[in-house]
């Protein structure tokens, strides 16, 4: 129902509760904010937020949704960007090879310097039961809308995969090697970088890590091109994000 449709008393209610949920992804940031290493409880987590645990259950369900909303929201000002764009067909980056170093090395920076969060959160992900486990598609093949936002909304590593997509989604990568309409696919990518901070630590984690996704997704992409200088554009890339910092 959109805000529109709704009477006061609905809209007084659907405020109330986005202003919790805020309340509480907010908490948790602030929680887990500048740490390595460590985690926290729901209960802990609750009362940072000066909420209680139920409250923090009827919002977010798992302990798990609740830091993949924080997570989310580190990454919202990269993905967001970037989507909105590809939707008002603005996203046109000058190289797309540079802009996926670019992308991908953005992604893991801020996944490491955040990794207490990043790491907490994947653990969360593998500790739901059967039964609370995100929704994943049967098919790779001709997912509708709802289905793929669904998917990007739940699934580890869903908020990464939303912002990959639309940068393999542009003229630098041939159509028939782009993943289009195939979410699931460019998730395991995705995923494999969320895996890779929970394994690695120190401080050269992120140009590792972009330099095995993006060698990866380019002996798919662009199998043919000559890539002997690919830790000379991470170079660049990592130069141009640190810059900006």
């Amino acid at each position: 129902m959109v805000d529109e449709e709704m009477g006061p008393r609905q809209r007084g209610a659907e405020t109330k509760r986005r202003r919790t949920r805020e309340l509480i992804i907010v908490s948790t940031l602030e929680l887990y904010d500048g740490k390595a290493e460590g985690d926290y409880t729901r209960d802990e987590i609750a009362a940072a937020a000066g909420v209680g645990v139920a409250t923090v259950h009827n919002n977010f369900g798992s302990k798990y949704e609740v830091l993949r909303a924080a997570y989310d929201r580190l990454l919202s000002p990269l993905v967001d960007t970037i989507v909105e764009a590809r939707k008002q067909r603005v996203y046109k980056p000058r190289d797309g090879v540079d802009e996926l170093f670019r992308y991908i090395y953005t992604v893991a920076k801020v996944s490491h310097e955040h990794r207490a969060l990043t790491v907490s959160m994947i653990r969360a992900y593998f500790d739901l039961s059967v039964d609370d486990l995100p929704y994943v598609p049967d098919s790779e093949d001709d997912l509708t809308e709802k289905e793929a936002r669904r998917f990007l909304d739940t699934v580890l590593g869903g908020k990464i995969a939303e912002g990959l997509f639309a940068v393999l989604d542009t003229e630098a990568f041939p159509a028939d090697k782009q993943y289009k309409g195939s979410l699931p696919t460019i998730f395991l990518y995705a995923d494999a970088l969320l895996m890779k901070i929970y394994h690695r630590k120190g401080d050269g984690v992120p140009v590792e890590i972009t330099r095995d996704i993006c060698t990866a997704l380019l002996a798919v992409c662009l199998p043919e091109d000559d890539w002997s200088d690919i830790m000379g554009r991470i170079e660049a890339a990592k130069n141009m994000v640190d810059s900006r910092a």
